[in-house]
């Protein structure tokens, strides 16, 4: 990894920012450790916002310390992560059944835009927009399930399975699945359709479940 600079105000949150995103990007190995030293070097900082940006990593379930060993990027076995998906699709179940009567214009256009990014995304291989995208259009969908609760637990919930989705998606026939599933559940925002909007969630959230369990699987014959 490159050599990046922090500026000099809010050190420990640009630090956070930024291993937050190279998290979220799979740039680091499930169960990698975390060398203070390293990041900080790197980051030209002091160890000190790097610890307590770690820290908060760990509170948003994307890092987890242990004793006398030091801090590693969290996995999930086969078993939590069925639990995390199953709690996706009961949110996004619940946001899809009320989405439709909380879309406004500016939503729609943001759909329009989200599709044509997937496309693009897709067909130049670009792996981080496209995640990007499928992070936003999911987002979008639980706010408009007008629910502060759901919607404020919702990010955690889907940050814990990133770096398992980012490994999944580089098999090729899975990120043309995955393309077509997304613009599926845009597709039915647009056309209004909540019966099919429910069934495309199920759908693509039942194949991400088992993709990434598949992931799992390979990893650990690794």
């Amino acid at each position: 990894m490159k050599k990046m600079q922090v500026g000099i105000k809010t050190i420990k949150d640009q630090v956070y920012n930024v291993l937050k995103t190279e998290i979220l990007n799979g740039e680091f190995a499930p169960n990698e450790r975390l060398n203070e030293q390293l990041l900080a070097d790197r980051l030209n900082v002091s160890r000190s916002p790097v610890r307590e940006a770690i820290k908060q990593l760990a509170g948003d379930g994307l890092v987890v310390n242990v004793p006398n060993k030091g801090a590693f990027i969290k996995t999930l076995n086969d078993k939590e992560l069925g639990d995390v998906y199953d709690v996706r699709l009961m949110f996004e179940l619940y946001a899809a059944e009320r989405a439709l009567e909380n879309l406004r214009p500016v939503d729609v256009q943001a759909l329009q835009n989200l599709r044509k990014g997937f496309v693009k995304s897709h067909k130049e291989a670009n792996m981080r927009r496209y995640i990007e995208l499928d992070m936003k259009l999911h987002t979008l969908l639980i706010r408009l399930g007008d629910n502060e609760l759901i919607t404020s637990t919702y990010d955690n919930i889907f940050t814990m399975v990133n770096n398992f989705r980012v490994a999944s998606l580089s098999n090729p026939e899975r990120f043309a699945e995955s393309l077509d599933e997304h613009l599926g559940i845009v597709d039915a925002l647009l056309a209004g359709d909540g019966e099919k909007l429910v069934w495309l969630i199920t759908r693509h959230l039942t194949l991400a479940k088992g993709s990434v369990q598949k992931t799992i699987l390979h990893e650990d014959d690794a």
